[in-house]
């Protein structure tokens, strides 16, 4: 009846692009088939280590603090609509525009060290004022708090909580969440501070190192001899400036200050420096994030292809039917070259990428090593993508009628295999534009 039509429709269609019925659509040797021309020898962007680097640049761009929202907007259009290559004007736009890089700056030290006093005498907040920092020993931080400064956009000082005086203690610090350090001590320089600072350094960080409370270690001790207040300030900061040397501090800045006195001591230069600091400090935060931006986006944009694979290779299989097969060979490479331009691995992406980033075209196409960025053949294609006459075909044919009565000598095409071929040539796309794009940024 009227449902015959269609289903035999579906039944020859679906014979068409390889899957007869009663067969399982795929075996061990068609899948093997299902890789790419032989090229040179393929690494993930991130080398031997690719899984585990990959991991730590899983999420979204929202987690990254540097990148201020308006920017991630135009990153994720980009996803969307666009090309990657046009990534490198929207991240280096960025480093241009310091306003609006936020930086997270970590006040830390030891409980009682007067780090919260410092937050607020740096904000210009009195304690026990709306928006203040609590101080004293009852108010001791038990999780880290984000402050904004007032004078530097996008700048936030975190009162860290205390930490204690092992090794341990400080082993459990997450420093790879701030961007710049505020190492506080309100005694002499000790084994604690030692920990932090070469903590710090070993997690390629920066810091300040503010000596607080410098007001209470002047005042004259009883039948102790006088001297002069300066002398006692230079040898203070002698002292703390030999140590952090001792543990890997280069020209290390030691601020001595009171939170009771904010214009005595130390405590407007330390503000100046903080003024004067923030822009490159803010470029620096970028900069140590733009390895995972481009990992999240090249994840994203290849997520976005992959969606559209499954569709493009069951319309390329059924397109077979009207059309000879070299046709549709060619209508794979040519949407295999649409992908390279939207991942920015075309000759005119790669020219606008070298041009942004001021790197040679050279070096960015030594990364490009998918052999689908060039020409090939669509003979080559088709090999793949097409199988040869079954016995059971064979045996078919001969039915008539339904068999055509006579043996079919044009190849089937296997949507299993164009769809693995087009899924594979994303994946390894996507490995080379992350590799490509990290090479472009990458400190020469």
């Amino acid at each position: 009846g009227r449902g015959l039509l269609p289903s035999l429709l579906v039944f020859f269609a679906l014979r068409r692009v390889g899957f007869p019925p009663g067969r399982q659509p795929e075996s061990q040797a068609t899948r093997a088939a299902l890789a790419p021309p032989p090229g040179p020898e393929k690494r993930g962007a991130w080398g031997d280590s690719a899984p585990a680097a990959a991991r730590n640049h899983d999420g979204d761009l929202e987690d990254l603090k540097p990148v201020s929202e308006r920017k991630i907007k135009e990153l994720y259009k980009i996803c969307e609509t666009g090309s990657l290559s046009e990534v490198p004007g929207v991240i280096l736009s960025a480093l241009d525009e310091p306003s609006q890089i936020q930086l997270d700056v970590a006040v830390l030290g030891e409980v009682g060290s007067g780090k919260s006093s410092l937050v607020n005498s740096l904000r210009g907040v009195c304690c026990g004022e709306p928006g203040a920092a609590p101080t004293g020993v009852t108010e001791t931080a038990r999780k880290a708090i984000a402050y904004a400064f007032p004078t530097i956009p996008n700048l936030y000082l975190w009162d860290l909580p205390g930490v204690g005086v092992t090794e341990e203690d400080v082993g459990h610090l997450d420093l790879s969440r701030y961007n710049f350090f505020l190492l506080v001590a309100s005694e002499r320089y000790k084994h604690t501070h030692s920990s932090l600072a070469r903590a710090i350094i070993k997690a390629g960080k920066s810091l300040f190192f503010v000596r607080s409370k410098i007001d209470v270690d002047l005042e004259t001790r009883p039948g102790s001899q006088p001297r002069p207040k300066e002398e006692l300030q230079e040898q203070v900061r002698k002292i703390c400036t030999e140590a952090l040397k001792k543990d890997g501090v280069d020209s290390p800045r030691v601020f001595l200050v009171s939170s009771l006195d904010r214009e005595a001591f130390d405590l407007p230069q330390l503000l100046e420096a903080l003024q004067n600091d923030a822009p490159a400090l803010k470029a620096a935060a970028l900069e140590d994030a733009i390895p995972a931006v481009i990992s999240r986006l090249v994840r994203r944009k290849s997520k976005v292809l992959l969606k559209d694979v499954w569709g493009k290779a069951l319309q390329s299989c059924l397109y077979c039917m009207e059309k000879p097969e070299p046709d549709i060979a060619t209508s794979l490479l040519t949407t295999i070259a649409s992908f390279c331009i939207d991942l920015g691995l075309d000759e005119a992406s790669l020219g606008r990428i070298a041009k942004d980033t001021s790197k040679p075209p050279a070096l960015l196409q030594a990364e490009v090593r998918c052999p689908y960025t060039k020409p090939v053949a669509p003979e080559h294609v088709l090999k793949l993508i097409t199988k040869p006459v079954t016995l059971y075909n064979q045996v078919w044919s001969y039915v008539p009628y339904w068999g055509r009565g006579e043996l079919t000598k044009q190849l089937e095409i296997s949507f299993p295999a164009t769809y693995g071929l087009m899924k594979q040539v994303v994946c390894d796309l996507a490995e080379d534009a992350e590799r490509m794009l990290l090479r472009a940024f990458a400190k020469d």
